[in-house]
């Protein structure tokens, strides 16, 4: 792996942490509201104050061209994240952030696999490969033993 590569997987490493931070958060916020609704409108109001902030700063704002996306791509990401992230809410409280996320982790991978497999969403297509199926057999047997009583 290269210096670049390993520097990147690094920063998604980062990202499924705040991930894990942002969804410990949200949970506390949903349980304080009793109102799941209410708070995942809070998180996501929040989320596009602070990234319309940054996409209007003059660092971002001369290479954005809004006429370029199609219109389902308006929407569809919100979808997801409005049902990622109420699944969440609900979820966190009752069986914790530990299995909740492992759980989330496995259902990404399992995903996210057979989406590239398919060459889903426009991207590069990698199929899926002895080394990969391995890998996520034992990420389902790592999620075993995380979310265990024992």
């Amino acid at each position: 792996m290269s210096f670049v590569n390993g520097l990147l997987v690094f920063v998604a490493f980062v990202g499924g942490a705040a991930l894990a931070i942002q969804s410990g958060f949200n949970s506390q916020l949903g349980k304080a509201l009793n109102q799941p609704l209410a708070a995942i409108s809070i998180s996501l109001a929040g989320g596009a104050v602070i990234s319309g902030l940054l996409w209007i700063s003059k660092s971002f704002r001369n290479s954005v061209s809004l006429e370029q996306a199609a219109p389902h791509l308006w929407f569809s990401g919100a979808i997801f994240s409005v049902l990622g992230i109420g699944i969440y809410f609900v979820i966190i409280p009752r069986i914790g952030i530990n299995t909740t996320i492992a759980a989330g982790l496995v259902g990404q991978i399992v995903f996210s696999a057979i989406a590239s497999h398919q060459g889903w969403f426009n991207l590069p297509a990698q199929p899926i490969n002895l080394t990969k199926a391995v890998g996520m057999v034992l990420m389902v047997v790592g999620v075993l033993l995380i979310t265990s009583k024992s």
